[in-house]
């Protein structure tokens, strides 16, 4: 909690919550004062102006506070969420891939958007109303003393049955709402799944056990929704019929007072307003820490996000020259046999590999290991002689380009898309769109650089689509470059823009066989590059490895 906390309780923020904490707190009071300064002003044979402009001052300057305190708030709240939000958005970018991959995306969806946004309601909204709230009931108690310390008595004496109802039944009703947001999290995990499978539900006509099988999820959730709002009108019931009882306790004492001679008009006034307002800052503090501790689930969940992980810059390679699998096993926990069985290379600079194996014998799961995704059973993976496992992931993604087999295309402008750092002139960017063969294509569709495109309105083939993810790695002068793209074309003029990637990257072939094959070869500037390729391709290569049931034949 302390983490979540410093975002808003730091250094920076605390003039701004003292001072936006003072101003809310005094406003109702200062008008309660005002009120009862003009009615003395007219109880007075001889009307005296000054005090009545005096008290009408003090009553605008009291809006005015309100007003401005109001806007404070605001501003210091969605400043808050929005930093939070910014450092949770990080420290999910900073994960390393197989940490990140154990959630289903949903659950960052929830983290980034839903959760930091009733961590901003919850908690540094209840922070911040539990100062404001504590200097409110502070103040109110310090004008009922100066009145009659009775009326401060008989005030609190009518606020007990308040007290207790708002510190009791939000519990349960919080309670209640820890187990409907369960359930939205299962309803909301099992909406994407379905909708993900829609093509294949529709298809084998499986609609109406789809949706059956949503409905139970659904009826889950409205009756945890149900459960709640049953609790809130109870408590509403008793909390409107204690908030009358506190406000006739003012009217009570105000006239008991006064009966007794203990206090003059004025006075009568300003208990009578303080008794009609004690009670909203009394249950504006109750339910503000209770808020607070009804947050505690989602301060969990992203506290552990944020003490994750960093992104590291202090890296110990310059560039990566060699990458040495010393009696390397892997063994997928699901399944019996050995993936990959006391596997050992080593891939140097300088030459080309292929790795040829039938599906499943392990080529993936190699590119795996050697990322850093997944991690060796057994033995120990080398860059440059330093065990992969002293290197942060930061340091290996440092080195890594990746196209995956599934090339994703941001919602963003061409330029964006091919160099995220924004590292490249443009004229470096055409020059890599020419190196591979997307200039005709963007040409002929009037693209540009400052093009928006996305998954969506990109309408492209898997050959395109490769070549994107291509010149999106040559633009980052990686040491690592990893292609891993399983494609069949469906007509020849499919195959015929998956061929021919020439210049720095000589004659790179794109894939197109039956099978998928794995290849990687350093380049003369030093960058390990992994492809998918087909066999007849070969010739391209001046070494090439099989792996067989984990082996290296």
């Amino acid at each position: 909690m302390k983490r979540i906390l410093s975002v808003f309780i730091n250094r920076d923020n605390a003039i701004r919550i003292m001072v936006t904490a003072l101003l809310a707190a005094s406003s109702q009071p200062l008008i309660a004062w005002s009120m009862a300064g003009l009615s003395g002003a007219f109880l007075e044979n001889d009307l005296i102006y000054v005090t009545v402009f005096r008290n009408i001052l003090i009553l605008l300057l009291a809006l005015f506070i309100a007003w401005f305190a109001d806007n404070s708030k605001a501003n210091l709240l969605l400043d808050s969420e929005f930093e939070l939000r910014k450092q949770v958005f990080d420290s999910i970018y900073a994960m390393p891939i197989d940490e990140f991959e154990k959630k289903d995306s949903g659950a960052y969806y929830n983290q980034i958007g839903r959760d930091t946004q009733i961590l901003s309601k919850e908690l540094f909204e209840g922070m911040l109303k539990i100062i404001v709230n504590g200097l409110s009931i502070g103040l109110i108690a310090v004008l009922l003393l100066y009145c009659h310390w009775m009326s401060f008595l008989i005030i609190l004496i009518f606020l007990l049955p308040l007290t207790i109802n708002n510190l009791l039944m939000p519990q349960k009703i919080a309670a209640c709402q820890e187990r409907s947001m369960q359930t939205l999290v299962g309803m909301t995990v099992k909406i994407k799944d379905l909708l993900s499978g829609f093509f294949t539900a529709r298809f084998q006509e499986g609609e109406k056990q789809v949706s059956e099988s949503m409905y139970t999820h659904f009826a889950a959730s409205a009756a945890a929704e149900k459960q709640i709002m049953k609790l809130a009108n109870l408590s509403g019931l008793i909390a409107n019929s204690s908030v009358t009882l506190s406000q006739f306790s003012g009217l009570f004492a105000a006239f008991y007072l006064m009966r007794l001679g203990k206090i003059d008009f004025p006075q009568f006034v300003l208990i009578f307003q303080l008794g009609m307002i004690v009670s909203e800052p009394v249950i504006s503090l109750i339910n503000a820490v209770i808020s607070v501790r009804s947050s505690r689930p989602y301060i969990e969940n992203t506290e552990k996000i944020l003490a994750g992980y960093k992104c590291r810059e202090d890296f110990r390679l310059d560039k990566v020259c060699s990458i040495r699998l010393d009696d390397v096993s892997f063994v997928y926990p699901e399944k019996q046999r050995s993936v990959l069985d006391h596997f050992n290379y080593c891939f140097e600079q300088g030459r080309k590999y292929l790795i040829v194996g039938e599906s499943g014998s392990g080529k993936t799961t190699l590119i795996k290991l050697l990322l850093g995704t997944l991690h060796p059973g057994s033995g120990h993976i080398y860059y440059d002689r330093i065990d992969q496992q002293e290197l942060s992931p930061s340091e290996i993604y440092h080195h890594s380009a990746v196209v995956p087999q599934q090339v994703y295309i941001f919602d963003d402008t061409i330029r964006r898309n091919l160099d995220l750092k924004g590292n490249c002139t443009d004229e470096e960017l055409l020059a890599v769109i020419s190196k591979v063969k997307l200039d005709k294509f963007f040409a002929a569709n009037g693209y540009t650089l400052d093009t928006r495109i996305s998954n969506e309105t990109l309408q492209v083939s898997g050959g395109e689509k490769a070549r994107i993810g291509l010149a999106r790695s040559l633009t980052l002068h990686k040491s690592i470059v990893i292609s891993h793209i399983i494609h069949r074309p469906a007509t020849r003029t499919d195959m015929t823009r998956l061929c021919g990637l020439r210049s720095e990257m000589r004659r790179l072939l794109l894939p197109s066989g039956e099978r998928s094959l794995c290849c990687l070869k350093f380049l003369s500037a030093g960058r390990l590059f992994f492809l998918m390729q087909r066999k007849r391709s070969w010739k391209f290569y001046v070494r090439y490895v099989v792996i067989n049931s984990g082996f290296v034949i």
